[in-house]
């Protein structure tokens, strides 16, 4: 039997075919979108954005309570014990020289009127290193030292816990009159109690420290002088045997009037210190043997 296709037959079938084709692809659509059946234990989800329920694997976040233990201490604020009770008006600090030869340490007294000890600290505006802390007992002094870079550094002191301002200080002035000092005295006899100088100025005053053999003594406080000669007395522990006798001139640094040969700086002249150089001898003890040096054949 033949059958003739006409253009309608034709768009029918296709319109079929298309229509076919539309339900297949919307069936496979519907089974991909739709969802799993959980209770399996088969879905595991891997996309971005999805969460879990696995609460151990999510940082949590707690605000601490009140009676949980802090893991920083601040370190911004001074402890408010420290100088709990001191009258900053009560801490007197002065520089102990006006001028100086040798700038290389200068030397201020702290004094506490307080009952009380007080803590303070001082640092130099040329050393930018952390401030020193010093505790002055009550009702006591205390003297301090320092390094300076130069006649124009500053010292500066803070007392903490107070409403106290920082104070500043100059450093000691460099002295017009050092060149001025010297001491001389030649050879001599003695009974081993009198050196007799002949000249020995000393324009801020000071002491004496004379060095020879096993000895090292210092004398009394010395009035300033411009110069001449001197007499000096050491009653109390004479030469005992004739001593090749080096005196050397120190200040009285700190101004208290006694030889402290850890503050009290030597006289310099052009920064060379002061001193100088004598044979003592002692009566009636013996001379030095004299010794030749021979050189080898």
């Amino acid at each position: 039997m033949r059958y003739n296709l006409t253009e309608t037959h034709i768009a029918g079938i296709a319109a079929a075919v298309l229509a076919i084709i539309i339900i297949v692809v919307a069936v496979v659509l519907m089974s991909v979108a739709k969802p799993p059946d959980n209770s399996s234990g088969t879905y595991s989800p891997t996309s971005a954005g999805v969460e879990t329920t696995e609460h151990n694997s999510i940082p949590v976040h707690t605000a601490p309570s009140d009676t949980a233990t802090p893991t920083e201490t601040p370190t911004t604020h001074p402890s408010p014990d420290v100088n709990g009770g001191i009258n900053p008006q009560h801490v007197e600090i002065t520089q102990l020289n006006e001028c100086t030869a040798d700038i290389s340490t200068a030397n201020y007294t702290i004094k506490n009127s307080n009952p009380d000890p007080v803590t303070i600290t001082y640092s130099l505006h040329s050393s930018g290193a952390d401030p020193t802390e010093v505790t002055v007992a009550g009702s006591s002094s205390k003297t301090i030292t320092v390094a300076p870079a130069g006649h124009g550094d500053e010292l500066m002191v803070v007392i903490p816990g107070t409403d106290a301002d920082p104070r500043t200080f100059a450093m000691p002035t460099a002295c017009d009159n050092e060149a001025q000092a010297s001491v001389s005295f030649a050879d001599q006899q003695s009974d081993g109690s009198v050196i007799e100088f002949e000249n020995v100025a000393m324009p801020q005053g000071g002491f004496f420290v004379l060095e020879g053999g096993e000895k090292r003594i210092q004398s009394d406080y010395v009035d300033p002088r411009e110069g001449g000669p001197m007499t000096l007395t050491m009653s109390s522990n004479p030469l005992t045997k004739t001593t090749e006798l080096t005196v050397t001139l120190y200040q009285d640094t700190n101004e208290n009037g006694e030889y402290d040969p850890t503050v009290d700086l030597p006289y310099k002249t052009n920064g060379e210190v002061v001193s100088s150089s004598a044979t003592i001898t002692v009566k009636g003890s013996a001379s030095p043997t004299p010794t030749t040096t021979v050189a080898g054949s």
